[in-house]
């Protein structure tokens, strides 16, 4: 009877495997489609990311870690400036020394990005909600998110692209610090410290925007935040996540000392390039390609939204708290209102109603910080992966709620919707996107590997490296106790 037991647990656990093998391959598949053409779509930061590819392959074997010293010699506002860990920037450049062109080379590295994301955001939502389906549909929604198609297809940015695949990692351990179980969460600095650790060694930009969503997100939780547990996690990340990645964030620092360094990445009008509020609500995207929205509006803008989907769900998720619903327990109502809290407050500082320019050009601080958020517009990112996991939190309530008759219905509903819009704007892209058959005819930028260093950026790699030991060191203690105990 227990031999009969167990091979149907084996049984079903296989066919679960195979079902979550199958959705990621289509939603990866999905929004790959545009990579399986014989041209590359120009993007506004594409010529960036392929000399920054050339770059890397020509610094392997010369000099470890690589880092690329930033070109500076652009209008202001230009991204390809700024000081990178450039880590995933050596997938293309070993598919390059292996042979492949440079085009074949970033198509195919955007490809294994669009697998990772949607591998590992199902890995994560899944986790967060204790459900496998939720995990897919959030792995979905997330995957398929307007503006992280727009960073695909538009921007070209594969630093920030690679960051997008992390960002889940974060809101699983915030979920897991504020509404997970009780006894788990001693381990969710590791979660918190994987998570900010690879979005910093991807970009600069996003790693700082994650660390002031995390900050807005503790002070929205209150009470919560203070207990001695909750503040051990955070001082645990905080400390590990420096350490691991001092290698290239204390060089940065001290490159920021340059008031040239700094004023090449801020735009001239960077309040102008906030979003509009009606760009979180867009149902048709046309896939449009200006971001400087403060001299055309939304004529042509990009997407920038979480989708119609997400909104659609975020809707139904106000109108429950309105109503007095909104989750199971004490503890799910006050998360879903301190996420939501968050997203709003996210949206409201990428908006160019915000008062931004009231820190432009006032002292060297406020550069700094304009500088390392790059435009308003850039919360956006946050905001819809925040958003997105709002919605997870609402298929989660349904999903209890009537035996889950509404959750039944709304689960292909969401997505349906959400496949029809990402195909609407794909089939836009394709159509309307400007592109180069052959990457020989751009003129690469010259950035160069950065050789000479100073005692200090040793002393850097040096901290960071027994980082990485002692953090191998405490994984190995605890799986062997694990292994003890069990």
């Amino acid at each position: 009877m227990r031999g009969k037991m167990r091979a149907g647990v084996k049984s079903r656990q296989k066919a679960a495997g195979r079902g979550t093998f199958w959705a990621v391959f289509l939603i990866a598949g999905v929004v790959s489609v545009p990579l399986l053409t014989n041209y590359l779509l120009t993007g506004s930061e594409l010529l960036a990311s392929l000399s920054r590819i050339e770059a890397v392959r020509l610094g392997i074997g010369r000099v470890f870690p690589i880092r690329i010293g930033p070109w500076g010699s652009r209008d202001y506002g230009f991204g390809g400036a700024s000081f990178q860990g450039d880590v995933f920037y050596l997938i293309p450049a070993f598919l390059r020394a292996a042979g492949l062109s440079l085009a074949a080379a970033y198509k195919l590295t955007l490809f294994l990005i669009n697998v990772a994301t949607a591998a590992l955001s199902l890995w994560c939502f899944g986790r967060c909600f204790k459900c496998r389906e939720i995990g897919v549909m959030g792995s979905l929604l997330y995957t398929w998110c307007p503006y992280r198609l727009t960073e695909l297809y538009i921007r070209g940015n594969l630093g920030d692209l690679a960051a997008w695949t992390f960002l889940p990692l974060i809101l699983w351990g915030l979920t897991e610090l504020y509404n997970g179980e009780e006894e788990r969460r001693g381990g969710v600095w590791v979660i918190l410290t994987w998570g900010f650790s690879l979005v910093a060694v991807s970009s600069v930009n996003l790693f700082f925007l994650s660390a002031g969503m995390t900050v807005l997100f503790l002070l929205f939780m209150g009470k919560r935040t203070l207990e001695r547990s909750t503040l051990l996690v955070l001082g645990k990340t905080a400390g590990a996540v420096f350490l691991i990645n001092a290698w290239f964030l204390i060089p940065m620092a001290l490159r920021l000392r340059d008031p040239m360094a700094v004023g090449v990445l801020i735009p001239p009008d960077f309040r102008g390039n906030g979003m509009y509020l009606a760009q979180y609500l867009n149902i048709f995207l046309w896939g449009g390609a200006n971001d400087t929205l403060g001299q055309e509006g939304m004529a042509g803008a990009q997407a920038m939204g979480p989708g119609a989907a997400v909104a659609a769900l975020l809707f139904v998720y106000l109108w429950a708290l309105f109503t007095g619903k909104g989750g199971e327990t004490k503890e799910g109502r006050r998360f879903g209102r301190g996420l939501l809290l968050l997203s709003l407050a996210l949206v409201i500082l990428s908006l160019n109603s915000f008062p931004w320019d009231v820190l432009q050009d006032k002292n060297m601080l406020f550069s700094i910080v304009l500088s390392l958020l790059y435009t308003p517009a850039r919360w956006g990112i946050p905001a819809c992966a925040c958003m997105i996991t709002a919605a997870c939190l609402v298929l989660a309530w349904m999903k209890g709620m009537n035996g889950g008759k509404e959750y039944k219905i709304i689960m292909p509903a969401v997505a349906a919707v959400s496949f029809g819009v990402t195909q609407f704007m794909l089939g836009n892209l394709l159509k309307t996107r400007p592109y180069i058959r052959q990457e020989e005819t751009l003129e690469l930028i010259p950035l160069e590997v950065i050789e000479g260093e100073s005692m200090v950026w040793r002393v850097c790699e040096g901290l960071s490296a027994a980082a990485l030991c002692g953090c191998l060191a405490l994984f190995l203690i605890r799986r062997r106790k694990d292994v003890k105990n069990g």
